[in-house]
């Protein structure tokens, strides 16, 4: 926690005194006390995508990586650097405090979300047992969903409402070292410098709830792979400006609306999560030039597609021949007919962001006449089996992480 010593002058201050760990965050105990931390107007509920910061009584905010003093910012990083080493070097988790400054700032180890799936997911962890994405860790902004949407959106970026059941819920130390048996069978703590074979992205994967429809959340309802997503980008990205060349951090991560918007451009883009990670679920290394490889893969499979739909369509302007004609001035009136040309245009497609579900309900427009004008267009998934010219599923929709064949029951 932070220690503020002041000198016997009242108009001057010592720097903040810094305990080693820093965490200035402390997890509610449940979902209850979660929930019970949204304590906002009515104007900021009105506008609940913006990402207000949590109130506090006191006016230093000391969860706010942007009032940390140089010191303090110096202390977390370097925490959060010793994790990764041992992490890298031990398999061991990233500590309580780190995984809170992790989800709280965006220069603190940009490495977390780009390393591999497992260590991403769990910086969502809690000290408790619960998860939580960045943006509701920073705003607590825990009552909007799509089933409470108080900002006024049917959509709100939340597809699930919170969930409070314990059931299921494990301990952190679920990840850690197994103890040490020795030769005669007495149980002893680890030893200090083994690897840690239980922290796997299977056990992590343990913490997040299931829905109903077999997807895998946090537990204030947002979706597990838009949040990855935007975690991956807003961790790693630094805006510049091209005029003054000046550097600045996003701060704050996407509202979930945007978050939305951000996955459904990458699946227009048939980008994949596991382009995201350096490490594969096997924690193998996987080369930019491999992850370039498979997306070429998928874009040639497009064209291949596309190729075999246009032989069955009428063709389309790129095929379309220019051809010489006189015409005599008596016709030229009557040959077209104004505002037309000799060819209609075919109809550009539009994109979901969001799911249709087979006429169940999920986000269904029943008097649309055009749902099978869109392509489905499937984030992180080539599987079929869910997509068809009648459901259109964006990442919120599906029942897996990428073709990961885990089990998450």
């Amino acid at each position: 926690m932070l220690a503020l010593d002041n000198d016997d002058d009242e108009e001057s201050t010592k720097k903040p005194q810094i305990s080693k760990r820093l965490s200035a965050v402390r997890d509610p105990a449940d979902t209850e006390g979660m929930l019970a931390l949204d304590d906002i107007s009515d104007k900021e509920q009105a506008d609940g995508d913006d990402a207000v910061p949590a109130k506090s009584k006191s006016n230093h905010h000391p969860d706010i990586y942007a009032n940390l003093s140089e010191d303090q910012r110096d202390v977390v990083h370097d925490d959060a650097r010793e994790d990764y080493r041992n992490f890298i070097k031990y398999n061991l988790p990233l500590g309580h405090s780190t995984r809170t400054w992790v989800r709280h700032g965006q220069p603190v180890l940009p490495e977390a979300p780009s390393h591999s799936m497992k260590l991403a997911a769990s910086s969502f962890i809690l000290n408790n047992g619960l998860t939580m994405c960045p943006y509701h860790s920073i705003t607590n902004l825990t009552a909007i969903n799509n089933f409470n949407p108080k900002s006024g959106q049917p959509v709100t970026g939340i597809a699930y409402p919170p969930t409070k059941s314990k059931k299921g819920l494990k301990d952190t130390s679920y990840l850690d070292r197994p103890p040490h048996v020795d030769a005669e069978g007495n149980v002893k703590p680890p030893k200090p410098n083994s690897y840690n074979p239980n922290f796997t992205l299977k056990r992590v994967l343990k913490f997040f709830p299931v829905s109903k429809d077999g997807i895998w959340m946090l537990h204030f309802g947002c979706t597990l792979n838009e949040v990855l997503v935007d975690f991956s980008f807003w961790k790693r990205t630094t805006i510049v400006s091209p005029s003054t060349s000046a550097t600045n951090y996003l701060a704050s991560p996407l509202k979930p609306r945007d978050r939305l918007y951000l996955c459904s451009i990458l699946s227009h883009l048939n980008v994949k999560l596991e382009f995201l990670y350096q490490y594969d679920t096997q924690d193998s290394c996987v080369s930019a030039e491999s992850q370039m490889l498979q997306w070429v893969d998928i874009m040639l499979a497009q064209i291949d597609q596309a190729k075999a739909t246009e032989t069955t369509t009428e063709p389309g302007p790129s095929k379309w021949r220019l051809e010489y004609m006189e015409i005599s001035d008596e016709e030229k009136e009557d040959t077209f007919e104004k505002g037309k040309g000799p060819h209609s245009l075919p109809d550009i497609g539009g994109f979901t962001a969001g799911y249709r579900d087979k006429g169940k309900g999920k986000g269904r427009d029943e008097d649309s006449e055009n749902d099978h004008d869109i392509d489905p267009r499937v984030l992180y998934s080539n599987s079929k089996s869910d997509s068809d010219s009648s459901n259109v599923r964006s990442p919120s929709s599906l029942k897996h992480l990428s073709e990961l064949n885990l089990d998450n029951k």
